[in-house]
């Protein structure tokens, strides 16, 4: 239980402590700022990662023992299409300009991996 839930829980409805309704309020920004950062963090990585990609840094995974091979796009091998492009540096930018609109679901994020899908 994280400590702003365990303050909560110690409020009086009737006669809420000030600075118990401070110390959450604190404890609250506090999360918040913590979350922001790693979306922020994660963002950053993913266009790094992107920005690899384009540049030819990195190589695709190769096939693991015991897997099926994965299908190859008809693409893989040739130049993009130029409407298939993306402007990092733009993306970049915006993604640091827009806020998400939390209470929009596809707005919002989520962290995992892809190694579940074994």
């Amino acid at each position: 239980m994280t400590r702003a839930n365990q303050l909560r829980e110690q409020l009086n409805p009737d006669r809420p402590s000030p600075g118990q309704l401070d110390e959450i309020d604190r404890l609250q920004s506090e999360a918040l700022a913590v979350k922001d950062r790693i979306v922020q963090m994660n963002l950053r990585l993913v266009i790094s990662i992107a920005k690899a990609h384009v540049r030819g840094r990195l190589q695709p995974p190769t096939q693991k023992a015991g897997r099926s091979p994965t299908a190859i796009s008809p693409l893989a091998g040739k130049r993009a299409l130029k409407e298939m492009l993306v402007d990092l540096t733009r993306l970049e930018r915006e993604s640091f300009d827009h806020q998400p609109d939390l209470d929009v679901p596809d707005q919002l994020g989520s962290f995992g991996t892809s190694e579940h899908r074994a």
